[in-house]
């Protein structure tokens, strides 16, 4: 496999950093077929209410727990074609898996579909300013549930698969949109070197063995964050139980535990 990197961006304005060009062009098709490599969880779900309802504008599948103090926010999204990003899908099922396992922890997570965005192809600015367009989209469905629940940034949490897991690590190292949250969940997330060092908020990053489509995912991006503080509270886990760019449901779990600890 031949290994293509991406030119640097020299601009006045902050641009964000991206992986390389191989991230891009093997990630279209993968982002939309994600696989997984377990049955789904075999959960009780009547502790949690499910709707589609829209929020701050965007439509979302919500999540929430019937009963009790709400511990957090959880704000996901979907994998995408980053050359050519489309609505976020809201019915994707690990998303929906998770969402619903966090819920009956106490905590209220919204499916985003964040909007479609414009047409990259090979102009890296356009998937730059894709990126903060994403989270834009997370900041304003993150408030809005803020408010709703009178909590406070250190409660939200962002994440998502793929596409949306690598534009939140992105914009973690290289904007300022999102570094006040409590942290981001990059469930196939990866990046290149510099990106994993620079991350400013706590990760908590999760890929199979042999992830494709970056040098840096699962434990190693975790291991290459150079401030010890938010290293020191990020989690990465390489399961050799499965390979490539796909998903094992037993990261549910593993997840659930670390976004507890996180607002505890």
């Amino acid at each position: 496999m031949i290994q293509l990197t991406f030119q640097n961006l020299k601009m006045k304005k902050l641009v964000f950093k991206l992986s390389s060009t191989l991230l891009l062009c093997l990630f279209i098709i993968s982002c939309n077929k994600d696989e997984n490599t377990t049955a789904p969880p075999n959960n009780s779900n009547a502790e949690v209410e499910n709707s589609q309802r829209n929020i701050a504008s965007l439509p979302t599948n919500y999540f929430a727990p019937k009963n009790g103090p709400i511990k957090g926010i959880v704000i996901l999204g979907s994998g995408n074609d980053p050359q050519n990003p489309t609505p976020g899908n809201i019915n994707e099922q690990y998303l929906i898996d998770l969402s619903k396992s966090l819920a009956t922890k106490g905590f209220v997570c919204a499916i985003v579909q964040y909007r479609d965005q414009p047409f990259v192809g090979n102009n890296f600015e356009n998937f730059n300013a894709n990126t903060l367009m994403l989270a834009e989209d997370f900041n304003k469905v993150g408030n809005a549930l803020i408010a709703e629940l009178s909590l406070s940034r250190n409660k939200l949490i962002f994440g998502g698969s793929s596409y949306t897991a690598n534009c939140l690590v992105s914009q973690n190292a290289w904007g300022n949109s999102i570094t006040d949250i409590k942290g981001i969940i990059a469930i196939m997330g990866s990046s290149a070197l510099d990106t994993a060092q620079n991350q400013k908020t706590p990760v908590l990053a999760f890929a199979c063995n042999g992830e494709p489509f970056g040098t840096n995912y699962g434990n190693s991006l975790v291991q290459s964050i150079t401030n010890s503080a938010v290293k020191s509270k990020s989690f990465g886990l390489t399961d050799n139980s499965c390979s490539g760019h796909a998903t094992s449901n037993q990261w549910i779990s593993i997840i659930t535990e670390k976004v507890i600890a996180w607002t505890s």
